[in-house]
């Protein structure tokens, strides 16, 4: 047996979202990658046992069009907004007017290490990290990966069980939009959650010498969404 320790979200990355003439919006598709490293091997590398993506915008009188031209996994969120402000309906949940904009998209873990929270606390460190993110409003969809191919009541289930985690974030049902959740940036559920996943910096993640093997020479290609958006 092997033993990963010290997990960390590092290398983040962003690229321009291409998807027509709406500058304005500033729109970046981000990716960064959840790490451990092995607790036997002290000069080793962290090991990438899985990654976070998700977009960032500001909120303009172009963000909602933005939404529904990019692609149909951003287009559901577009019905949050009017112009370059939020909903009247969302707006009067959450009492806030924000000026930017966080879509979580996936928070992906190897087999070897799911099951400890290591998603939900990546997610509340990259909310954390990002600078403007007091100031944005925080979405998510919690739908499973290949959901469209599950029977009605399994991927209504599927889902039930994905919300769970992004509550874990710091996340809500969003009222006028109950298959969608979201949060203010600045709101105090985001640290409290945060707070309460702290203890995920001290786990230790016992996995087997084969998939200790199968991670460090990349052959475990099976990290797939554990708390998504759609597919990918």
């Amino acid at each position: 047996m092997a033993i990963l320790e010290y997990p960390q979200v590092i290398n983040f990355s962003g690229s321009q979202l291409l998807c027509g003439d709406f500058d304005s919006t500033r729109a970046v598709e981000w990716t960064a990658e959840i790490t451990l490293r092995d607790k036997s091997d002290e000069e080793g590398d962290p090991l990438t046992v899985g990654g976070v993506k998700f977009i960032t915008a500001s909120l303009t009188d172009e963000t909602d069009d933005m939404l529904d031209a990019y692609s149909p996994e951003t287009e559901i969120f577009s019905e949050l907004f009017d112009g370059e402000f939020l909903a009247a309906e969302v707006e009067d949940q959450f009492e806030g007017v924000p000026s930017g904009l966080i879509i979580l998209k996936s928070a992906y873990l190897l087999p070897a290490v799911r099951g400890r929270n290591l998603g939900a606390w990546a997610v509340a460190e990259v909310i954390h990290h990002m600078g403007f993110a007091a100031l944005s409003f925080i979405a998510g969809y919690p739908c499973p990966s290949g959901g469209g191919d599950l029977a009605p009541k399994e991927r209504k289930q599927a889902c039930a069980s994905l919300a769970r985690h992004w509550e874990k974030v710091g996340l809500r049902p969003i009222t006028a939009a109950p298959h969608l959740m979201g949060q203010l940036g600045d709101h105090l559920d985001l640290d409290k959650s945060r707070s309460e996943l702290e203890f995920i910096k001290d786990i230790e993640v016992e996995i087997s010498a084969a998939d200790l093997a199968a991670i460090k020479d990349g052959t475990d290609k099976s990290a797939r969404p554990a708390v998504c958006c759609v597919d990918y």
